[in-house]
C-alpha cells in the first residue's frame, strides 16, 4: 500500500464540512426563494385572495344561511373550523394524485417557518378552497372568512417553526 496516496483525515473532514455547508446553503436559498418569490408572498397571496375572494363573492351572490353572531364571536369559531378543515385537507392531500402537488411541502429536511412556505400553487388552491368552502357552508360572514386567512398564515408559520413551547429548566 505504500504506492497509494492517502489524503490526511483532516482534509477529508474539511471537504465533508464544506460540502455539508454548501448543501445547507442551497437548501436555505431554495427555502428563501419559495418564501419571497413563489409562496406565500406571491402565489400564496394570489391563491388565498382568489379562492377566498371567489368564496366571498359567492357568499354575497347566493342566498344562504348565515350565523349572524357578530364578528368577535364568529372569529374564534371560524378559526376552530378552519383548523379542523385544514387538518382534513392536509390528510386528503397525502393521497393519490394530490400527493404529487403536496409532496413539495414535505421536501425540506429541516422543519422551520420557511419550510411552511413550500407549497405548489395547485396544492395551495386546493387547501384554501376546502377551508374557505367549509367556512362558507357553515354560514360565517364574509368579514370573518377574510379575517381567518392572515391569522392562519401566522398560525401555520408558528406550527412549522420547530420551536419548543415547553417551560425550560426546573
Amino acid at each position: 500500500h505504500e504506492g497509494r496516496h492517502r489524503r490526511p483525515v483532516a482534509a477529508v473532514m474539511a471537504k465533508h464540512a464544506v460540502t455539508s455547508l454548501i448543501n445547507a446553503l442551497q437548501r436555505r436559498l431554495l427555502d428563501l426563494t419559495y418564501w419571497f418569490v413563489l409562496t406565500p408572498l406571491v402565489t400564496g397571496s394570489l391563491t388565498r385572495l382568489s379562492t377566498l375572494g371567489a368564496i366571498a363573492l359567492l357568499a354575497m351572490a347566493v342566498p344562504r344561511y348565515t350565523l349572524s353572531l357578530g364578528f368577535w364571536i364568529e372569529l374564534p369559531l371560524a378559526l376552530l373550523l378552519a383548523d379542523v378543515a385544514g387538518y382534513w385537507s392536509h390528510r386528503l392531500r397525502h393521497r393519490g394524485a394530490l400527493w404529487f402537488f403536496h409532496a413539495i411541502h414535505h421536501s425540506p429536511t429541516k422543519l422551520d417557518a420557511l419550510a411552511a412556505a413550500r407549497m405548489h400553487p395547485v396544492d395551495d388552491v386546493i387547501d384554501n378552497t376546502l377551508v374557505g368552502a367549509s367556512l362558507f357552508v357553515a354560514g360565517f360572514s364574509v368579514e370573518t372568512i377574510f379575517a381567518v386567512g392572515p391569522i392562519l398564515f401566522v398560525h401555520i408559520a408558528l406550527t412549522h417553526a420547530d420551536v419548543s413551547y415547553q417551560k425550560q429548566g426546573r
